[in-house]
């Protein structure tokens, strides 16, 4: 299960705990926290006077999504895991993407950052180093890879197949005076002339 952090200048991949990768970046027996459950509700009800209970929010709407990973290094190289310690500080203060790619395929989490300083939780011992990062993904919600499907006959079978929100992005290139297009009882048309036309629903 190798789980990928990505910023704008680094991408770190940290992979189950195996003997034979000596000198890789690897998730401690535990795994991760925070990644497969739910997120809190942020409302609670409001009283009502004079009656039992508490009004129903008008609407529900949840916090980020906190994360915790157990990670460590095997191997007692410590110029190397010098430079995998500098490249984890490096994640403070940059928007980090977050990617678990598991059984149930790749799905990522926007807008992350790392909220804690690792070194009180460092352990540095004759077979490995170890750590704790603490994750916080401002936008909660796990989005799988952007998918590509190609028209046919005027029609592009587009679905949702997840819980998120999802906006397709169409992208033609050809000559175009007229486009309709009909998604999830929604209709856009566009009229024009030209040899190339991105369109983005979101």
């Amino acid at each position: 299960m190798p789980v990928t952090v990505s910023s704008d200048i680094d991408t770190l991949v940290f992979r189950d705990w195996d003997t034979r990768r000596v000198g890789d970046l690897f998730i401690q027996g535990q795994g991760l926290s925070g990644w497969y459950g739910s997120v809190k509700v942020r409302e609670s009800g409001s009283d009502i006077p004079q009656q039992d209970g508490v009004r129903f929010p008008s609407r529900l709407t949840t916090a980020g999504r906190p994360i915790t990973m157990p990670i460590g290094i095997l191997g007692d190289d410590d110029i190397r895991n010098g430079q995998y310690i500098d490249r984890i500080n490096d994640l403070q203060e940059r928007e980090l993407t977050f990617t678990v790619d598991d059984l149930w395929g790749r799905r990522h989490c926007n807008q992350t950052i790392l909220t804690a300083d690792p070194e009180p939780t460092m352990n540095n011992n004759a077979v490995s180093w170890l750590a704790t990062l603490v994750f916080y993904a401002f936008d909660p919600l796990k989005y799988g890879d952007t998918q590509t499907i190609k028209g046919a006959n005027g029609i592009i079978p587009v679905s949702n197949p997840g819980y998120a929100p999802s906006y397709p992005r169409f992208s033609i290139r050809q000559h175009v005076t007229r486009l309709d297009l009909n998604y999830n009882g929604f209709a856009v048309t566009w009229l024009g002339d030209t040899n190339s036309l991105d369109i983005d629903l979101s």
